[in-house]
């Protein structure tokens, strides 16, 4: 994850991809791991009618998940 959402941008930066999130979006962390720049995640969503892609699921991965 390169960039994560603030109160004036809503947006996460994964992948070089920009993602949406909004009060639907489940997130998920197991074994203590936190959601920060650096972290491995997986996204799960869907595109909206302008084609902007929002977070339905996201999930932090143990770095074994990730490719470098």
């Amino acid at each position: 994850m390169e960039k994560m959402p603030s109160a004036q941008n809503p947006t996460w930066v994964i992948g070089g991809k920009t993602f949406k999130a909004d009060a639907r979006t489940k997130v998920e962390s197991h074994g203590g791991h936190k959601f920060d720049v650096g972290a491995c995640v997986k996204v799960e969503g869907d595109i909206d009618h302008r084609g902007e892609f929002y977070v339905s699921e996201m999930e932090i991965k143990n770095e074994s998940h990730c490719q470098k």
